[in-house]
């Protein structure tokens, strides 16, 4: 005897006029209320009918229609010209992620290794997706966005966060502010030895505008700057490197004469810092007590290390509402004269700093 098998049927699709036999509505209403963003133009109680209709039913409405309905994708591309090895820009990205879809917009996400090659391509790829704006980040200098104008140049609105810079809105915080207001934390707190840790060689060539920039015109007015204790390393961006770095470091630290030392180090960001947390204890340098650290971008964790870290908040949230501000005015007024907008940053104090004498 043989077996009969039987396939399991597949549900029907749920479509359109699911949602409208179900409400006893007209496919055009519920479209409208769906896909061509006119859900204003109905009542409450219908607009809750569709609604129900679609929870019950399982509808997702198709991304295809609402453009062609609307005329617009409701999606804005995102890219970062890092990577997420620093959780500092999985942090950017979750900011613009969220702020988008408050406002009933999609991101579309592109990530970067700081290849001008991967770039090129990740915007090319984002504009054939079809989004109405491109917001990149971080852009630190106005050649590394100009190299792909041709891309973008009267086909997408764009903003950037950097700059500011001659033919884009920007979102622009000047790491200046931030790192002036650790040198002169340090300052007050009576260190006068102090050292930066993990400085990009970008970093050390541009005159201003940069965090080590404000630690050495700084210590500089003070006749303090001792270019012996600023440690460069290539901006990978991953723990590990940053790890070594504090650990060679530290080790160097241990054999210098201590009224040599500094007393206090600026790490370039709180990623830096977390490493040299690390590296420097298995070493026996006590932090503060031994050597004061503090780091940049407030990053959640930054509070629970031990020390809790002295750093700069950014305000990320508030760069990224203003970015997306930036993009829609322009999406909207594509001729509008171009725009710059400064965020402050916040020092935040925590015990990684000793005060001395």
């Amino acid at each position: 005897m043989s077996k009969s098998s039987t396939t399991p049927s597949s549900p029907p699709r749920v479509t359109l006029e699911s949602v409208a036999k179900a409400t006893g509505l007209g496919r055009t209403t519920v479209s409208d209320i769906l896909n061509r963003g006119a859900s204003a133009n109905y009542s409450l109680k219908t607009r809750e009918r569709v609604a129900q209709a679609v929870r019950e039913l399982g509808y997702a409405p198709s991304r295809a229609a609402q453009t062609m309905a609307r005329g617009r994708s409701g999606m804005i591309g995102f890219m970062l010209t890092r990577t997420f090895s620093n959780p500092f820009w999985a942090r950017l990205a979750d900011a613009t992620e969220n702020e988008l879809r408050r406002r009933g917009l999609r991101m579309q996400l592109a990530v970067a290794d700081g290849n001008p090659e991967t770039e090129r391509q990740q915007i090319a790829n984002l504009i054939g997706d079809q989004v109405e704006g491109l917001i990149v980040a971080p852009v630190y200098e106005q050649k590394d966005i100009e190299q792909h104008k041709p891309l973008f140049e009267g086909r997408v609105p764009l903003v950037v966060l950097g700059g500011p810079f001659d033919f884009c809105d920007g979102v622009d915080q000047d790491d200046s502010i931030g790192g002036t207001m650790l040198v002169d934390h340090l300052l007050e707190m009576g260190h006068r030895r102090i050292g930066y840790l993990c400085s990009p060689d970008a970093d050390l060539e541009q005159a201003k505008g940069s965090r080590f920039a404000a630690l050495r015109d700084r210590l500089r007015r003070e006749g303090l700057y001792e270019p012996g204790w600023i440690v460069r390393q290539t901006d990978t961006g991953r723990f590990q490197d940053s790890y070594q770095s504090a650990l060679a470091f530290g080790k160097r630290w241990l054999q210098t004469p201590a009224h040599e030392r500094p007393t206090a180090m600026m790490c370039h960001n709180d990623q830096t810092a977390m490493t040299a947390i690390a590296a420097l204890a298995p070493l026996g340098i006590r932090l503060p007590d031994d050597l004061s650290l503090t780091g940049y971008d407030n990053l959640p964790e930054s509070a629970y290390l031990v020390p809790g870290l002295t750093t700069v908040d950014c305000n990320v949230s508030q760069q990224m509402s203003s970015a997306i501000d930036l993009l829609c005015d322009r999406i909207a007024h594509p001729d509008k004269p171009r725009v710059s907008r400064p965020i402050e940053p916040r020092l935040v104090v925590r015990r990684s700093v000793r005060r001395l004498g």
